[in-house]
């Protein structure tokens, strides 16, 4: 194949596998107080009746990172869930400075997806007991749609077998066959709900703890205010869920960087 049909090839499978994605604008001050919506810090909307998550391993209340609305943004949504509610362990963190880290439902943090129609949610404030380091200053998210396609690294071991002997040549063609299907010069990565994950290093693609099924990514969050106290600058996180899903918490966090 010449270079010029390779590049038409390429360009057309990332076509086909192009996804819509909100690209997550945030800026300082408190998300609505009389309906869920998405945002960071602050105080979330939980389930009436239902106390503070704490933490699994060290029992200690776990810092709310953020909920995002699921619903009327042209991405993946799994089934008709509304709402996705992050909490994580800011005393563990401190004690976790592995380069990847995955974390299922439960395993140092809460992650719950939530039908805003069939669980009454109220907004929650944070237990007295909730560390300083747990509290985070409460941010809004505006979404902006845009097109996202698979990295590097979630298809160079597909091309490799492949054609093993034209891996540069490969990646440099997927390079511009991204830049041409989306239109743009490629972005730094940031915050997004939807679309692939865009790795900090190796892909770490996970399978569902729950029933070992395909998992998709529902949200990446790049480690910046609000999220630095947390995670410190240098990590990333990517919020995968079970692709049926099987669980209200068939969801798994992975932590690169």
């Amino acid at each position: 194949m010449d270079g010029i049909a390779l590049q038409q090839a390429l360009q057309h499978q990332l076509q086909l596998i192009a996804r819509t994605c909100l690209r997550l604008e945030l800026e300082p001050g408190a998300h609505s107080a009389s309906e869920p919506e998405s945002g960071f810090g602050g105080c979330p909307w939980w389930p009436v009746g239902e106390a503070w998550p704490l933490c699994d391993s060290c029992g200690a209340p776990l810092a709310f990172l953020c909920q995002l609305r699921l619903d009327g943004g042209g991405h993946w949504r799994p089934d008709h869930y509304d709402l996705c509610s992050v909490f994580f362990c800011a005393s563990c963190v401190q004690q976790d400075d592995a380069t990847l880290a995955e974390r299922p439902s439960g395993d140092g943090c809460r992650l719950r997806l939530l039908h805003l129609s069939e669980q009454p949610l109220a907004s929650l404030a944070p237990p007295t007991s909730l560390s300083a380091d747990g509290r985070l200053a409460p941010f809004r998210v505006h979404g902006a749609p845009v097109l996202d396609v698979p990295g590097w690294q979630d298809v160079a071991d597909e091309l490799a077998e492949v054609a093993p002997e034209a891996m540069d040549t490969l990646h440099v063609g997927w390079r511009l066959a991204e830049l041409a299907v989306l239109r743009r010069q490629a972005d730094a990565p940031q915050s997004q709900l939807g679309g692939y994950p865009h790795w900090v290093g190796a892909s770490s693609w996970p399978e569902c703890h729950w029933c070992g099924g395909q998992m998709y990514l529902l949200a990446q969050f790049v480690a910046a205010t609000p999220l630095e106290p947390i995670w410190g600058m240098r990590r990333r996180g990517y919020l995968f869920c079970c692709a049926e899903p099987c669980d209200p918490e068939a969801l798994t966090l992975i932590l690169q960087g």
